[in-house]
């Protein structure tokens, strides 16, 4: 069925494509690509929509269809594919992506599997937002929105809005509590809502938004008779993040609230943004208000048609240590929020074996095996300092981007040498004391792309890991790609 549909839905676009060609993008990439120890480094594989290589030497063709909205119709509609195959050790296809939308004037209905980011940070850029960064493959799901801001019609447009709500399937995921079921299905719930201050013609603006996600399915399999919920009423209990019979929300809940301002002068834009986060309730009480990603952002408003402009400047600054489980924290009764993981779906925050937020954040398959986890964390590594520059600039017909990144990596609360807060605001004492060493990171990336004559392009990626927490590696990908319409 999902061929037969992916068929239908690359006819639909290609249909159109000789009579709107304007709207319609066809391109085909060819990759090289050889990479060393067996490894993907960090800035080759992270935030890359799950569209990741093979390690060692291999091959990879990435084909790509798009149908673009007419943006002199209030009606309209609009699909994206694209695909990957990968050749080397083994051969994998991955859908990278596969949607179709419409809009009707500022509201649009899309359902697939689409490239989102979810939360306020650099689109192009950034570390990686908490939530939903684009580390993972989309999952896919249905979502009813108004993804640009609106300007309200009243006191001069001064106020403007956007958000989202989504429902997807994610297919069989792990479960265990009281029973851990075979064939258990899990579903993807996304809302947020954001609002900007600022008329259009202003040169400051202020953002200022939430967004909620969840993880959730037939809880009955997992806790028994202890559940009764029926099935609308589970779904109204994840929608509102409602705890069920005074313990724990229904499902694996986690957010941020967001901040943003944005100045425009002549000559650039700079934008301030900052993430706080939530999982399993201390932001409510600002425990955990020690934590977040906090970010800048310098664009160039005129970059010159010469042999050198800059475009972009970029420096973040995460912080996920203090978890609202420091001693000295403000106690809770959830008590450390540790990030990503949750007691009942095993993988936690994670998708088709990656994790769906932050990449600095690190799951079980990434890290060196010498360093410890303990029971029920697949991301071994969630108490995190990192500090991320970027810049993108153009020189004798190159685009050029630079990614350099340090972190400082303490595992878990579960196996560091702190005494924390845990579940009721007790102090405790780490199950498996000792056993993640502090380690520290350096990762670094340098991507180049050159156009040519008649749709063509060339470039390559270099990628370069070293520390404790990775495996040390050197990537290299080469690739060569025609754009046809």
């Amino acid at each position: 069925m999902k061929k037969v549909f992916l068929f239908a839905a690359l006819v639909s676009v290609y249909s159109v494509a000789r009579s709107q060609e304007k709207d319609v993008h066809i391109s085909l990439e060819a990759q090289g690509i050889e990479t060393t120890n067996g490894t993907v480094p960090f800035w080759l594989r992270s935030n890359q929509f799950g569209s990741i290589p093979l390690s060692g030497t291999s091959g990879s063709i990435i084909g790509r269809i798009r149908k673009d909205y007419d943006t002199t119709k209030t009606f309209d509609w609009g699909a994206s594919f694209e695909g990957r195959g990968n050749a080397g050790k083994t051969s994998q296809f991955i859908l990278v992506e596969g949607f179709v939308k419409a809009h009707a004037g500022i509201v649009e209905l899309k359902a697939g599997r689409s490239k989102d980011i979810v939360g306020l940070v650099d689109s192009t850029l950034s570390s990686g937002s908490f939530p939903i960064s684009g580390n993972a493959l989309g999952i896919p799901k249905v979502s009813l929105s108004i993804p640009n801001y609106y300007s309200i019609p009243v006191f001069g447009k001064l106020f403007a809005i956007k958000g989202a709500l989504a429902n997807g399937y994610l297919g069989n995921v792990k479960a265990k509590y009281v029973k851990e079921p075979t064939d258990f299905k899990g579903y993807y719930l996304q809302n947020d809502l954001y609002v900007r201050i600022g008329k259009p013609s202003w040169r400051f603006k202020f953002q200022v938004g939430y967004n909620h996600e969840a993880i959730w399915g037939n809880e009955k399999r997992v806790f028994g008779n202890y559940f009764n919920l029926s099935e609308p009423e589970t779904y109204w209990y994840v929608l509102l993040g409602k705890t069920y019979k005074g313990g724990s929300k229904v499902g694996n809940h986690l957010g941020s609230v967001d901040l943003g301002a944005e100045y425009k002068f002549d000559a650039l834009t700079v934008f301030l943004y900052r993430q706080n986060f939530y999982d399993i309730g201390a932001l409510a009480s600002l425990a955990n208000i020690a934590d977040g990603l906090n970010g800048i952002s310098i664009i160039n408003n005129h970059p010159q048609n010469s042999d050198f402009h800059w475009n972009k400047f970029l420096f973040e600054f995460l912080y996920t240590a203090n978890q609202g489980g420091v001693l000295g924290s403000k106690r809770t009764l959830s008590g450390a929020e540790n990030y990503y993981n949750n007691y009942e779906y095993i993988e936690g925050w994670s998708y088709k074996d990656l994790g769906l937020g932050t990449p600095f954040i690190t799951t079980i398959n990434d890290a060196k095996t010498n360093l410890g986890s303990a029971e029920k964390q697949f991301f071994i590594n969630n108490r995190v300092l990192a500090l991320h520059l970027a810049a993108q600039a153009y020189l004798f017909n190159w685009l050029y981007t630079g990614k350099m990144s340090y972190s400082q990596n303490q595992g878990t609360f579960e196996t560091g040498t702190e005494q924390f807060l845990s579940v009721g605001g007790r102090v405790k004492t780490p199950s498996n004391y000792g056993a993640f060493k502090k380690v520290n990171e350096y990762s670094v990336y340098f991507g180049g792309i050159r156009p040519l004559k008649n749709g063509y392009n060339i470039g390559y990626d270099i990628g370069y890991d070293h520390g404790g927490l990775l495996y040390n590696s050197f990537g290299l990908i080469l690739k060569a790609s025609k754009s046809f319409l």
